[in-house]
């Protein structure tokens, strides 16, 4: 990282560098670090040199970006990629998911996920599923003091034991088939992403 750093200070508009921004995404996707700084440099140099633009490159940057919710870092990126490139088919389908994340449609989610023709992306880039996980618990966890848990399963995707696992890991006490967060996690301020809460309330058929 240090080292790309380094370069971006030295060259940031340089098309010279772009094999090597190439090179640090495929990179982050499979050691599982993000650089947000050189992702957006990269993707900055495509919209300057339209015909070096790589459309397989920038699905790997949206899904890494898509990872950091509820930072902005998809919109972000979205910005600066044209629109002839958002219409490719990796591309558009990682703007659809990303949709129905910040729309906190989690169950649909999952089912475009397993279908989705991004999932070749997806799937090589590691650590995703649990990254989504983590944002839609803590979007629970900041809205709810308590989730039942067959509502946390079908938002997340889970299965029975690898929710306990969480919520062992977590220090989410589990009783009657209720979740209860801690109160510090539920004090925190809400991430800018989050919907209204009646739109989670009708999703989670909570009362």
């Amino acid at each position: 990282q240090e080292k790309v750093l380094a370069t971006l200070n030295k060259s940031r508009y340089s098309p010279e560098i772009i094999g090597d921004l190439e090179a640090h995404i495929q990179q982050q996707a499979a050691e599982q670090f993000y650089t947000f700084e050189a992702n957006h440099a990269l993707l900055k140099l495509y919209q300057m040199f339209p015909a070096k633009a790589n459309a397989s490159t920038i699905a790997v940057i949206l899904t890494k970006a898509l990872m950091n919710l509820p930072n902005t870092d998809f919109m972000l990126g979205l910005y600066i990629i044209s629109d002839k490139l958002q219409t490719d088919s990796n591309i558009a389908a990682l703007i659809d998911l990303h949709n129905l994340l910040e729309s906190a449609n989690f169950k649909e989610f999952w089912a475009k996920r397993a279908s989705t023709e991004a999932s070749g992306v997806i799937d090589g880039v590691k650590g995703f599923d649990d990254a989504i996980r983590s944002f839609i618990v803590n979007v629970l966890a900041r809205t709810y003091k308590t989730v039942p848990v067959h509502a946390i399963l079908d938002q997340t995707s889970l299965q029975r034991d690898a929710l306990e696992a969480m919520a062992k890991t977590n220090s989410w006490q589990i009783e009657r088939d209720v979740i209860t967060f801690p109160q510090e996690v539920t004090e925190q301020n809400k991430a800018p992403v989050i919907p209204p809460f009646e739109s989670l309330a009708k999703l989670l058929d909570i009362r």
